[in-house]
């Protein structure tokens, strides 16, 4: 399991390169997803880092070349390569002037939005949010809260923000939470043999939040 945490001093650089280089990972890996536009935002950022202001024949040549390695494959499936090369080199040209911790920060700064970010992701049973005759769907246990993910379209159909979570627990074939007020609860369950993890998680995640406030 991986645990995420906010960094609060923007000056510390080396945890700043760590989670980019984790960032830039989980988005060209489709770990954490995001629109097609922003992959171009990221993708020029993570040039800005890597090569500095904008250079047209040096971009050009680069991106004919590699430029699977800035944007996630699923883009190239939806969009003509040539418009995901032109669009990466339109936002590239935007930054001239960013150092390369600044490139890193506004990286960050996107990704932290995007509702998969610091997800880890848990299959499981449940015939109440499930879609299209199968009751699996996806569980991403998250810094901000639980999120349901249709096992099939890959769409967010339900969420569980933790100050809206009242319990939960873990049984060796279940993970439980109930939502609501005390005098208004709403019990979900899943099947599943990750419990234990997933109610580990949540723990981790929520007494981090409490500390905060």
């Amino acid at each position: 399991m991986r645990y995420f945490v906010t960094i609060e001093n923007e000056e510390d650089v080396s945890s700043i390169e760590m989670m980019y280089i984790q960032g830039v990972h989980d988005v060209l890996n489709m770990v954490d997803l995001c629109k097609s536009e922003d992959t171009y935002d990221l993708a020029a950022l993570q040039l800005q880092n890597k090569l500095g202001d904008y250079d047209a024949e040096k971009t050009a040549m680069i991106l004919n070349r590699e430029v699977e390695r800035y944007v996630p494959a699923r883009v190239f499936d939806m969009v003509d390569r040539a418009v995901v090369i032109s669009s990466v080199c339109q936002r590239y040209s935007e930054l001239t002037g960013y150092t390369s911790q600044e490139a890193r920060l506004v990286y960050l700064q996107i990704v932290r939005e995007f509702p998969s970010y610091g997800s880890s992701y848990f299959l499981v049973t449940s015939g109440a949010l499930s879609s299209k005759g199968s009751q699996e769907v996806v569980v991403a246990i998250t810094p901000k809260g639980l999120f349901i993910i249709d096992n099939h379209t890959k769409e967010y159909i339900q969420n569980y923000l933790y100050e809206k979570i009242l319990t939960w627990g873990h049984s060796p074939t279940q993970f439980i939470l109930a939502t609501g007020t005390v005098t208004s609860k709403k019990t979900v369950s899943f099947k599943c043999s990750s419990g234990k993890d997933m109610n580990d998680m949540m723990t981790v995640y929520v007494s981090a939040s409490l500390r905060k406030t």
